[in-house]
């Protein structure tokens, strides 16, 4: 399987078209047809990819996206809007809302949105390949001295006044203070101060 695909749209044809097309691009599919029955899965339920009509019955599209976005649980999964109301101004509230992407019903044929999930979900995959990569260096590195050493760059000289140079980390900061888990390294003359 490629991921679990939750398709919210109230639409039997549509349900079953998403089902039928996902399934045959190997994802496991979860479809309901409320936005009250979306939150539900995502409260309960590992999902990779919402697919979301705007145009829900009670609570409406939007409504559920950003429930969605404001839970901390499940705003980081993303979000592919469609509707057959190709209106600007819904499009931008979703887009603000934190919506991935927007597609019509209306233009948009099915294999296009797999397609689109397709690359959504294969783009998140390196991003969290790379985060993979990071998290395994950083508790093996408790200090610049052995990450220089594990990466070989022990015994480099300054050329300007033949100092040692040493890797410095420097945690990021933000307003609320330093996040411990993303660095910013660059090699220092350990002498002058100067960067090669």
């Amino acid at each position: 399987m490629h991921g679990t695909v939750l398709v919210i749209d109230d639409s039997r044809l549509v349900q079953k078209l998403y089902h039928h097309r996902l399934m045959l691009a190997s994802y496991e599919t979860k479809i309901v047809g409320t936005g009250e029955e979306g939150l539900e899965i995502l409260a309960a339920q590992h999902v990779d990819l919402v697919l979301l009509d705007l145009g829900l019955p009670t609570m409406n599209g939007l409504q559920v996206l950003e429930k969605i976005k404001q839970n901390p649980a499940t705003e980081h999964i993303p979000v592919i809007v469609f509707t057959a109301r190709d209106q600007e101004s819904l499009v931008e509230n979703a887009l603000k809302l934190g919506a991935d992407e927007y597609l019509s019903k209306a233009t948009t044929k099915a294999q296009e949105v797999v397609d689109k999930i397709d690359s959504i979900l294969a783009a998140r995959r390196s991003r969290h390949a790379a985060d993979r990569l990071r998290l395994a260096i950083d508790p093996q590195a408790l200090d610049a001295v052995k990450l220089a050493t594990s990466l070989g760059l022990e015994g480099l000289s300054c050329r300007g006044c033949n100092g040692d140079l040493v890797l410095e980390l420097r945690s990021e900061e933000t307003d609320s203070g330093p996040i411990l888990s993303r660095f910013e390294a660059r090699l220092v003359c350990s002498e002058c101060g100067s960067t090669p």
